[in-house]
This record gives C-alpha cells, structure tokens and sequence, in this order.
C-alpha cells in the first residue's frame, strides 16, 4: 500500500496540473448557450486500475436567457490508458434541451480491460482471485420527457459486446459452465421514471434525484442471455450550513433469469462501497445505503467523510447478517469549475482488512 506522504506529493503534482491555460470559457452572444469547457490531463487512481493517464474534455453549457432556470448539461470526451494495460475511449452526455421538457443521457464507448473476479455471492475467498481480459464496445441510451414537473419518464438501451482476450487457466471462468463465460452480447430495452429536484447537476446542495428502471435482455433485443433487472437509485442533498452538505444514497436492485457474471449486481468500486475492490461481491439482489459529510476547508479544497453499510444475495429472501459489508473513508476535493461546480476528488475507502485510494472526477453520488 502506498504511504500517505506519497499519495499527498501525489496529489499536489496532480492539483498542479490544473493550471489556468487548461481552462477555456465562451459566454456566448447568439442568446441560444453559455457554455464553458474544460480540456485537462487525466491522472486518477483506482485499485481496478492503478494509475491511469490520458485527457479528458468537459464542455457544459446552459440556455444563456436564463442560466437560473435551467439545468447545466454537459458533455465529456475522455482518452485513458493505465498501468494495468487497460484503454478507454468514451463519449458521455447529460443533455437537457432548452425547453427543458426533455432529458438525454449514455455514453458511448470502447473498453480493453482487466478484471479480478472472485466467483459469485457474498462468502467468496479471497484466494479464489483469478484476473480476465476482455475487450468490447459499449453503448448506453435514454430519453426521457418531462411529464410533470422535476419528472421525467422514458426508454432505455444498451449493449456490451463482449470478447474474451486472456482468461486464468487455473480458474473458474477458463471451464466455460459459468454463464457469460465465454463472452457474448448483451443488449438491454426497457423503461425509466426518473425525479430530480437537485439545484446542481454536479454538485447539489439540496433536493433529491431518483431514478427506477426496468430492462430486458431477450432474443427480441438481439441479446445472447435472458434475463431482466429491477433497479432503484436514490440520493437527497440537505445543505446543513452554507457550503456544508450531508448527500444520501439509497440503492436496491434485483435480477432475474440467467444473467451472465460481468452483468452480475455488485460491491466496490469508487462510488458503491469504496474500499472494495469493484465486483469483489456480486450476486443478483443487491441494497446499499451511504452517507456522506462535505465541507469546506479553505479555498477551492474542501473535505468528505463517508460511509456505507449493504448487502448482496441471490434474492431479497436469502439476505441475512452475513450477506452484509460495511465501508468508512474521507477525502479531499479540489473545485475544478467553482461556477459548474465540477470537483476532483480524492478519496481513501477502507473496509474489513482493507482500504484503497481513488483519484477521480466528480462526486460518487
């Protein structure tokens, strides 16, 4: 594990490299958008990558009329390649049109990966630790309207191609009886109700943003398994005093049929449960509830603590006490666009016996 005194050089060279010349803004005067862009170098780390580096491009933008009135969209362009041999190229948006009776949001991406898998369950070892290599494009669609007001309902799709590369020979996965072992397509139709009363799309101060949705992968959606998910994400943003923020996520969600592992519900990660190692638990029912504290300490950095407790089975009526992880942490932010509100954040999650650092853009909820 790195030492503190190294993940704090660390991050100081990585504040450093946000200088002014990185930063561009345009307040147009064609009254249709006043957008602001920012182009930067990525560095981040995540124990599912290490470091990685790259470039990343945030443009956001709102109606210029009345920038009071509506929510910032924004849209990403990001480059990456990390230690672990791992590339990433992804086009992601947040779109809400001027009239703002619509919303738009996905990504579109292609993915060279490696991933640790464990097996499937709550009780796995960690001696059964065996690492793929996968490659394939991804694709995540939705189009919501408003229906009333701060509600939004829609359709969903996405798709992930995947192909094996490299597999353990002494593992699991290498004897091809789990599903989604030997690769395969999975592509996802379904519906989406979505309520989001936030006053800031990055970093909100108050109100609530929930999203359900109900999805499909069937031989009808071109899809190689069948199987359906249930899913329920909930976060509500109190402002304690000015610039001090509690931020509570609630998440519950439920598969059906035969979905493949890599489609598998799961623990970790930097924004569920941060000290796991994303995916170390998976399984096909899954709820999560977190906290986080965040306030600030002087200039553009300010500070979080967190923490999280859920569980994870293969239905709702299994879960017990053993089926449940906690985690605990703190980090810093640095405030990357004050008038967006975009933030770097660095944050160090620990867990039963472990702990791991993240350096990442954008809050976790």
């Amino acid at each position: 594990m790195r030492t503190l005194a190294l993940t704090f050089t660390l991050t100081l060279l990585f504040l450093n490299s946000f200088s002014q010349p990185w930063l561009f803004t345009s307040d147009s005067t064609s009254n249709k958008k006043n957008y602001r862009i920012i182009g930067l170098p990525a560095v981040f780390y995540t124990p599912e990558t290490s470091w990685g580096f790259g470039g990343t491009a945030v443009c956001s933008f709102i109606p210029k009329k009345d920038t009071a009135g509506f929510r910032t969209s924004s849209i990403n362009l990001t480059a990456l390649y990390t230690l672990k041999k791992q590339a990433v190229f992804s086009f992601s948006y947040q779109l809400y049109p001027q009239s703002g009776d619509y919303n738009f949001y996905g990504d579109i991406g292609y993915y060279k990966y490696n991933f640790n898998y464990w097996g499937i369950g709550a009780e796995t070892a960690d001696s059964a630790k065996e690492r793929y290599f996968v490659k394939y494009p991804r694709l995540r669609f939705n189009l919501l309207r408003q229906t009333v007001k701060h509600l939004y309902a829609g359709i969903k799709y996405g798709l992930d191609d995947v192909r094996f590369t490299e597999t353990d020979p002494t593992g699991e996965l290498v004897q091809g009886i789990t599903t989604g072992s030997k690769g395969g397509t999975v592509s996802s139709a379904g519906i989406v109700l979505k309520y989001d009363s936030r006053d800031n799309t990055f970093f909100p101060g108050k109100g609530v943003v929930t999203e359900f949705y109900a999805q499909t992968d069937d031989s009808w959606t071109g899809s190689d398994f069948r199987f359906a998910k249930y899913s329920f994400d909930a976060c509500s943003y109190f402002t304690i005093r000015p610039k001090h923020i509690f931020a509570l996520n609630l998440y519950s969600a439920l598969e059906t049929g035969d979905p493949p592992f890599n489609q598998l519900l799961f623990m970790g990660g930097s924004r569920r449960l941060r000290g796991y190692y994303e995916g170390r638990f998976r399984d096909k029912s899954m709820v999560l509830l977190q906290g986080e504290y965040r306030f600030p300490i002087f200039w553009l950095i300010s500070g979080a603590v967190f923490g999280g407790y859920g569980g994870i089975a293969p239905d709702y009526a299994s879960m017990g006490s053993e089926n449940f992880k906690y985690n605990y942490g703190a980090g810093l932010r640095f405030m990357l666009d004050p008038q967006r509100g975009i933030n770097a954040r660095f944050d160090y999650g620990r867990v039963k016996g472990e702990g791991n650092f993240y350096v990442t853009l954008g809050e976790a909820f």
